[in-house]
């Protein structure tokens, strides 16, 4: 399957995730209170990080993702699509009232929204929500801090660009519509540009750190945040979005 393969790693852009125990919580628990059949598999569902390209699981066992086609299957939580002589398996999770499928293995994360249907999200509740880059430790791509008390109830900081938002949002059919009021972007000495690593960025206070580097207002990404698409799991403690060209997986703070 190496076409196959190839084709994954240069349209998903998957997150690396070093979570075993999550990938193995995918599968028969389907996040809406139900197991996963394969009926509910099948269909043509959309990348959330890409327009360009789905994956069509069709009823006679055969599918299309791009221009790749074969063969899959479903069996105890795991999704095994088979081209040529090779084979790539994932775990499932359904969530969104089954219109959100979750595509999980060691390497890959991944995000699909079924095509015609309504994906029903519940809201970020108040709290943090951290999404780590590498599916663990404190190097957030982003964090969303919502606080129901305020009247821009919403704060988002993009530390992989640099960029922080407040405003108020919902989701509404798997998109956070989110009313942006306020933004800053980081910037260097001249303000001609930003660096991430150099900015060295808090991931608790968000304060840049990095000689020579502040905040200025405005951020050219305002577009790109106010309408992030978001699915809420239904345990209340996590969610997955389409961010920075990744698929993430925000993890509520238990504190």
């Amino acid at each position: 399957m190496k076409k196959l393969t190839l084709f994954l790693a240069a349209a998903a852009l998957v997150l690396v995730s070093c979570n075993k125990d999550d990938a193995d919580n995918g599968g028969n628990n389907a996040g809406d209170g139900g197991n996963v059949s394969q009926t509910d598999l099948i269909g043509s569902w959309e990348s959330t990080i890409s327009n360009n390209y789905s994956v069509n699981l069709k009823e006679n066992g055969t599918y299309e993702w791009d221009d790749v086609d074969g063969t899959w299957s479903y069996d105890n939580g795991k999704l095994t699509l088979i081209a040529d002589e090779d084979e790539l398996v994932y775990n499932v999770k359904l969530i969104g009232g089954k219109a959100a499928l979750i595509l999980q293995s060691d390497s890959e994360l991944m995000m699909f929204y079924k095509q015609g249907a309504t994906v029903q999200s519940p809201q970020l509740t108040s709290g943090r929500w951290d999404a780590p880059r590498h599916g663990e430790g404190n190097d957030y791509a982003i964090s969303i801090i919502v606080d129901a008390n305020k009247v821009d109830s919403v704060e988002m900081c993009v530390l992989a660009w640099g960029a922080r938002f407040w405003g108020n949002a919902s989701i509404e059919n798997g998109v956070l519509k989110y009313n942006i009021l306020k933004s800053q972007q980081g910037r260097d000495g001249d303000e001609s540009g930003w660096w991430a690593g150099d900015a060295m960025m808090d991931p608790e206070t968000f304060d840049l750190h990095g000689e020579g580097y502040h905040y200025v207002d405005g951020s050219e990404y305002v577009n790109t945040f106010s309408n992030m698409k978001v699915c809420v799991d239904p345990d209340g403690m996590h969610a997955y979005c389409a961010a920075v060209g990744l698929t993430l997986k925000l993890n509520k703070r238990q504190n």
